[in-house]
């Protein structure tokens, strides 16, 4: 298939976007090439402006024409889009600003952002599996049937993978990265056409801040979920993606 259409995708914390899983092969189906860079490399001390600038660069010459954001990268990817107000916009389980329901998740960030605290995540992180495991549990709690149990837990083992091999000091990086920004006022005057996806159990990103986003974004529609943070999108929800995109 010849991919004739762009879509930029900006992943959120701690993994990348898989190039085998949903997001490449639904944009694919559809007849987007996919681009997805990796904001969190190493050679690239992050802050909005070299973020901004690294995305751009990653796909050239090309002009998207559907970018979206997923949870951290729904921070960036209004920025991104505000230069390209023709591209369609889809951002999920995101905010205007990083304002999490999860009183422990935001110790996590203050503990990240203090260079003493932050040195007993550098310890946790040779702590057995099963105890980090518990850990990720009580910081983002699996809600839903038994039948999607394996998909979280496939979820949080991709996720301590990246998480461990992250260091310390990039870490705290990208928590200073991301809770520096508020597209509050940013977002009144986004002229692209978004369509927003938010979880009813989500507690890092919580439902209300979709609805911000929508109440925000003048030309905007949001679609709940029963997802919390790590399944927001399902097989429906791309069904409703296929058809935003298509008209």
């Amino acid at each position: 298939m010849v991919m004739s259409k762009t879509a930029l995708i900006i992943h959120g914390w701690p993994q990348p976007i898989d190039p085998e899983g949903e997001y490449y092969r639904h944009f694919e189906k559809w007849g987007y090439k996919v681009y997805s860079p990796w904001i969190f490399s190493n050679t690239l001390e992050l802050t909005t402006g070299t973020a901004n600038k690294y995305v751009l660069d990653s796909f050239k010459d090309r002009i998207p024409d559907v970018i979206v954001g997923i949870s951290m990268g729904g921070l960036v990817a209004p920025q991104i889009a505000q230069l390209f107000p023709k591209a369609k916009l889809i951002l999920i389980a995101t905010a205007p600003k990083l304002r999490p329901n999860s009183k422990l998740f935001k110790f996590l960030i203050n503990s990240a952002k203090n260079k003493n605290l932050s040195k007993a995540l550098e310890i946790a992180k040779i702590l057995p599996e099963k105890f980090l495991y518990k850990f990720y549990g009580a910081v983002n709690p699996f809600r839903g049937s038994d039948k999607e149990k394996p998909a979280y837990m496939k979820d949080m083992k991709r996720n301590f993978k990246y998480i461990l091999e992250i260091p310390i000091s990039k870490e705290r990086e990208i928590v200073e990265f991301a809770t520096s920004i508020d597209n509050t006022e940013m977002l009144k005057a986004l002229k692209n056409e978004t369509l927003v996806f938010s979880g009813e159990n989500d507690l890092l990103m919580p439902q209300g801040e979709g609805t911000r986003l929508v109440d925000l974004v003048p030309n905007s529609r949001l679609v709940v979920s029963k997802g919390s943070h790590f399944d927001v999108i399902a097989e429906p929800s791309f069904v409703e993606m296929e058809k935003f995109l298509s008209v």
